[in-house]
């Protein structure tokens, strides 16, 4: 599940992890599309809703408007899904791991010109970026020609490094805006399955089991997530082992 503003034939700023606005995006198809199966006088019974990397994000952020507007799912399904984009981000920053990826640069670049954008902090991005990759990465996120190449790597050069400070990161306006940007904290009504690789490049185990562990922590637990590996498998190759897993799930529903 995975709709944007900004992208296609969208002339809005790309909407990077704002969580609200995903959720409008698909919340506008899904009235669309059910008023289109009401003009062919067709009826869809169940509803059930997968997505993958930010698509998962997407897909649990949906979960909950939906949830909260007392709309029937029968069930979710998400692999590679970063539920919590601090915990994503602070790992990179702070708690790097050995194969995290290369291209974990972009999320940065993509959220803090996004947040900027829709949050409507001017230089925000800026603040983030170092000003040897400032022009480079808004010529990126806005789509502009730009060399790929050029892209950084390495964090350390990309972001300033005031942000490998877990502390200042925190209580940035960046981290502040990145801490409110999740999708998991509430109590879960859906039977949900979050499907994780072990040697995912992009999501950490623990943050693939995140949803689970706060849903299980509530009281006696919350049982109605579960967290499943998919074994040695990348956070492509999470994908392509879930969602077969995915369809098995859902039509024995």
């Amino acid at each position: 599940m995975r709709r944007l503003f900004g992208m296609g034939l969208s002339t809005e700023p790309e909407c990077y992890m704002v969580k609200a606005s995903h959720q409008q995006a698909i919340y506008d198809l899904l009235i669309a599309s059910r008023a289109v199966l009401n003009h062919m006088k067709l009826t869809g019974t169940k509803l059930f809703l997968a997505g993958w990397s930010q698509g998962g994000f997407v897909t649990m952020a949906f979960l909950q408007k939906l949830e909260s507007a007392g709309v029937a799912v029968q069930a979710t399904s998400t692999a590679s899904a970063p539920v919590d984009v601090f915990v994503t981000l602070n790992g990179f920053l702070n708690f790097p791991r050995k194969n995290d990826a290369t291209w974990v640069t972009s999320l940065f670049i993509l959220s803090a010109f996004a947040f900027e954008n829709y949050y409507g902090v001017p230089g925000l991005a800026r603040s983030v970026i170092t000003d040897a990759y400032y022009d480079l990465s808004r010529k990126a996120y806005e789509r502009q020609p730009y060399d790929p190449a050029e892209v950084p790597t390495d964090l350390h050069k990309l972001v300033r490094a005031e942000y490998f400070d877990p502390q200042f990161f925190a209580a940035s306006a960046y981290g502040r805006l990145v801490a409110q940007t999740e999708a998991y904290r509430w109590t879960i009504k859906t039977p949900v399955r979050n499907y994780y690789g072990d040697v995912d490049e992009a999501i950490s185990n623990g943050l693939g089991q995140l949803a689970m562990a706060y849903q299980r922590a509530i009281g006696s637990g919350n049982m109605r997530v579960e967290a499943i590996s998919t074994g040695e498998t990348t956070h492509r190759g999470t994908f392509a082992k879930g969602v077969p897993q995915w369809k098995s799930w859902f039509d024995s529903l």
